[in-house]
C-alpha cells in the first residue's frame, strides 16, 4: 500500500556568484509534482546577479551568509529550516520534475532512514549515461565506499532527517581546507549508526563545468582522504 503522507521538505541552496546556472535551478525546482515546504538560497557574499535572480522567485527565502564558504552557507541554511527533512543541492544542480516526490516517497516508506543521496549527470548532455554523463557520480560513490566502507552522501544531491541534523551539526567541521562537508556529514551518520540510502532513480543533472578542471577532480580527490584522516584521528571512523 502507498502512503499518501506528506513530509515537509525544505531545500537548501548554497550560493556563491551564481548567475550563469541559478536560474534552471530554480526553473525545475518550480515545475515540481509535489512543491516542496520551502526553498532557501543562501547568498554567500555574491558579487554578480545570484540575487537579481533569487528575487526574480517569489516562492524562494534568501538568507544572507557573511562568512566565506560552502560549510558556512549551508549551515546556515539548514539550520533555517522548518522542514521535517532538510533536502540539499548546489546552485548548478538540475532535477527532476518528480525530485521532491522522490525524496518525500523514500522517507515516507522507511522510518529508519536517516539520510538519502542519489547520483547525477551533466546537464548539458543528459541524454547520455556515460563519461561525462552520470560518471563522476558514479566514480565518486564507488571512492567513498573504497575509501570509508560505506555509503556516502553526496551535497548535489541529497537530504536528512532534520532530527539527525540536530545531533550531528555541533560536531561537523567547519574548516574547508580538511573537510568535504558532504563527507563529514556522513561519516557522522554513520557513527551513529544512521542509515544512508542510494536511491538510484534520484537522479539530478549539474552544469558540466566542474567535471573539465582537472584541478578540481584532483582536489575531491585529496579532500576526501584529508576527510577520512580528520575522522580517523578524532576516533569517529575505522576503516
Amino acid at each position: 500500500m502507498v502512503s499518501n503522507k506528506k513530509l515537509k521538505i525544505s531545500i537548501i541552496i548554497p550560493a556563491f556568484n551564481e548567475e550563469s546556472v541559478l536560474d534552471s535551478c530554480l526553473q525545475a525546482l518550480a515545475k515540481q509534482t509535489m512543491p516542496p515546504h520551502e526553498i532557501i538560497v543562501v547568498d554567500n557574499n555574491s558579487t554578480d546577479k545570484t540575487v537579481e535572480i533569487i528575487k526574480k522567485y517569489p516562492f524562494v527565502k534568501m538568507l544572507k551568509e557573511k562568512k566565506q564558504g560552502i560549510i558556512a552557507a549551508h549551515h546556515r541554511g539548514f539550520d533555517s529550516a522548518t522542514g521535517d527533512i532538510i533536502a540539499r543541492i548546489d546552485a548548478d544542480t538540475v532535477v527532476s520534475k518528480t525530485w521532491v516526490e522522490r525524496v518525500n516517497k523514500n522517507f515516507v516508506e522507511d522510518a529508519s532512514l536517516s539520510a538519502l543521496t542519489g547520483p547525477g549527470g551533466v546537464y548539458e548532455i543528459a541524454f547520455k549515461d556515460m563519461y561525462p554523463g552520470l560518471f563522476f557520480s558514479k566514480y565518486y560513490f564507488l571512492l567513498g565506499k573504497k575509501l570509508m566502507g560505506f555509503q556516502l552522501l553526496w551535497g548535489s544531491n541529497m537530504a536528512i532527517r532534520k532530527p539527525m541534523w540536530d545531533l550531528i551539526k555541533d560536531e561537523t567541521c567547519k574548516d574547508e581546507r580538511i573537510v568535504h562537508d558532504d563527507v563529514d556529514i556522513s561519516i557522522l551518520i554513520h557513527e551513529r549508526r544512521g542509515k544512508i540510502k542510494y536511491d538510484q532513480y534520484l537522479k539530478v543533472y549539474i552544469h558540466g563545468m566542474r567535471f573539465i578542471n582537472l584541478l578540481k577532480v584532483a582536489e575531491y580527490h585529496r579532500k576526501m582522504i584529508s576527510t577520512r584522516d580528520h575522522h580517523q584521528k578524532r576516533g569517529s571512523l575505522v576503516v
